[in-house]
């Protein structure tokens, strides 16, 4: 079968979950022994990091901006790129991600909608550009003209199906894989990255994009309740914090957080691996890929009770409400502080991190390629 599959998200400079996502299926459809042919689609730096995908298995095609569009150019370009492409290289069927396309009327299109985060009022509040506006219609707008529609959780299928107004039948779940690197992170690894950042293990971590829907100030608030309580631990966040929420970095320096900025992919997995506990409070959240991460390295999570988190988490993880720092903090006191109780979710974890492979992720994957294909060919 061949599939062109828009790699567009994916930025080894920066480096979103959306990225690590499609990068994951690219890697692992080309290794599969029975895996479709891939027509891998972007504009030009959307391929770094992805050189070591078998050219016999894979063509990449790089498309252009149009660069007389302004902040539109590259949903534009990307546009008529797949529209040509599709028709020119023969897809039977296309892959769009996190932005929907329309390629030529007779190819199927698989829509990979991750959540609609972009439709919160805070969102909307933070990035009033025309470039937002045109994506979010990209994203949303166009949604029901796919002919399946992915997402990554239960949660995200009922928020989709309620709020754009979707048949759920029409969405399958399916969850993505983790890395086989967060499964068996070396001593040395560990040591080796803690030193290059000043750590010590048995930290709090935070890891993500600061800002929108991420509730960073809420891991802040609780830890200094009981920052005293915990010894040398510290909180440590690691992603841009140029985009958090007003007064986080006050907030960070009252509480002698260690503030990492946009950390190396490479370092993820012992830094993920190093922490006594992984937080993520968002207020709403489709996934949660740190959270699966951690689960697959062993380290004990501490989630919001909103979106996809419990589901991740599931009986692994302690949930806490989103908005309440003294839940957050009794939680963090009990991971932290009681070895016993951290042990055990260390165990729970490993064991519901083996859930999140990417093999299983491309074979369900490429199940519903072949149902949509099927469908598209007998008019249903």
């Amino acid at each position: 079968m061949r599939v062109g599959f828009d790699i567009t998200p994916h930025n080894a400079n920066r480096m979103t979950g959306a990225g690590r996502v499609v990068a994951g299926y690219a890697r692992t459809f080309s290794s599969m022994a029975d895996g479709p042919e891939l027509v891998l689609i972007g504009f030009r730096e959307n391929f770094h990091g992805l050189e070591d995908l078998d050219p016999a298995r894979v063509d990449r095609r790089i498309i252009r901006r149009a660069s007389t569009l302004g902040p539109a150019a590259g949903e534009v370009g990307r546009w008529r790129g797949v529209r040509s492409l599709s028709t020119r290289r023969g897809f039977e069927i296309f892959h769009a991600n996190l932005e929907m396309v329309v390629p030529a009327k007779r190819i199927p299109v698989v829509y990979h909608l991750y959540d609609l985060v972009r439709m919160d009022p805070e969102a909307k509040r933070r990035d009033r550009s025309l470039r937002a506006k045109v994506r979010t219609q990209l994203r949303y707008g166009l949604a029901d003209r796919a002919d399946a529609i992915v997402t990554i959780s239960r949660a995200s299928r009922e928020d989709i199906s309620r709020r754009l107004g979707i048949d759920p039948d029409r969405i399958r779940v399916i969850h993505p894989g983790i890395e086989d690197r967060f499964f068996d992170v070396r001593p040395a690894q560990v040591d080796l990255v803690l030193r290059r950042y000043g750590l010590d293990a048995g930290y709090a971590l935070f890891v993500g994009q600061l800002g929108r829907q991420k509730n960073e100030s809420l891991l802040l608030s609780a830890w200094e309740k009981v920052s005293g309580e915990l010894g040398a631990a510290r909180v440590v966040i690691a992603g841009d914090s140029s985009t958090a929420e007003p007064g986080f970095g006050l907030k960070a320096k009252r509480v002698d957080a260690k503030l990492l900025g946009r950390v190396a992919d490479e370092d993820l997995p012992a830094l993920i691996s190093g922490a006594g506990a992984l937080i993520l409070t968002s207020t709403n959240e489709g996934f949660g890929l740190p959270v699966a991460e951690a689960l697959a390295a062993g380290t004990p999570v501490i989630v919001g009770d909103r979106g996809a988190l419990p589901e991740v988490a599931g009986d692994a993880g302690v949930i806490v409400p989103a908005d309440d720092a003294d839940s957050l903090s009794r939680a963090l006191l009990e991971v932290l502080s009681d070895h016993a109780r951290s042990r055990e979710l260390r165990e729970k974890a490993r064991a519901r991190g083996r859930m999140f492979r990417w093999d299983r992720a491309a074979g369900q994957m490429l199940d519903l390629y072949s149902e949509v294909v099927s469908r598209k060919r007998s008019g249903k």
